[in-house]
């Protein structure tokens, strides 16, 4: 069994959220200095568009250290709609900024779903908490969990209170290089982001296009109307040189749990 039962409610399922980033990476490395209790299990919401950046430091790094160095398990999980890539598209449809559909269906509900074959369905008290790699220069994303049987902590505020930087230089003195973790078309990226992805994976810059592409002739046969969703990609990508667009200090180590 991956986890021991015990009484939930009297000692609830501790969770390390892990999304890939810098802020989640860190809190791995001190939660193996001591300087951080050591979670029930390390837990990852694979979007299955995560750049190959991340997959590489997850199957590199991540899951060795989280097994053989802190001796809990490191578990993927994935919608049971598959490709967050594949269901826009399937649908007609582009991530959006400001609404969560990306977070609740493809991060938060197989997280949520994994965690309840392990604390059962009990509702109203809380069974489990789920920890988030947000830090002090980003505390505005704090926030109470929507359901009471699965709370959200906060490490690095409250027990550490550090920085990105200090997440940084942990990594640095570890030996370790973290990118930026997130979606290949997430819309929260911004010109530096787009212009490295066309160059340097011009693979998935061309699933990018693509994406919006289809949205734009969905949208048009449903509505009859063109696609403004103000997203930096489809027309506003063959602009990258010259556009200018500040990129997102969202981290998604957290797991997009915010």
């Amino acid at each position: 069994m991956l986890i021991e039962p015990r009484n939930w409610v009297e000692d609830p399922l501790q969770v390390g959220s892990y999304g890939g980033g810098t802020q989640s990476s860190a809190k791995l490395l001190w939660i193996g200095d001591g300087l951080l209790p050591l979670p029930d299990l390390i837990l990852h919401s694979n979007t299955m568009a995560e750049m190959p950046s991340t997959e590489n430091l997850i199957s590199e790094w991540a899951r060795d250290f989280t097994e053989n160095v802190l001796g809990i398990p490191f578990v993927v999980v994935e919608s049971h709609r598959g490709s967050i890539y594949d269901d826009y598209f399937r649908k007609g449809a582009i991530p959006i900024v400001g609404i969560r559909s990306c977070t609740d269906n493809f991060k938060i509900a197989p997280q949520r779903r994994f965690i309840r074959s392990i604390v059962g369905k009990q509702n109203g008290v809380l069974l489990a908490e789920c920890w988030l790699g947000i830090t002090t220069d980003e505390e505005r994303r704090r926030s109470e969990s929507n359901v009471k049987w699965c709370g959200l902590k906060y490490p690095l505020l409250d027990i550490m209170s550090v920085s990105r930087q200090d997440c940084i230089d942990r990594l640095e003195q570890e030996g370790l290089h973290v990118d930026k973790s997130g979606c290949f078309h997430c819309p929260y990226a911004g010109t530096t982001f787009y212009r490295s992805l066309r160059d340097d994976h011009p693979d998935l810059f061309q699933k990018a296009l693509d994406l919006e592409a289809n949205a734009e002739r969905a949208v048009l046969e449903r509505t009859g109307k063109p696609l403004r969703m103000g997203l930096v990609q489809g027309k506003k990508l063959s602009m990258l040189d010259s556009l200018e667009l500040p990129d997102s200090t969202c981290d998604s180590g957290a797991g997009c749990f915010i």
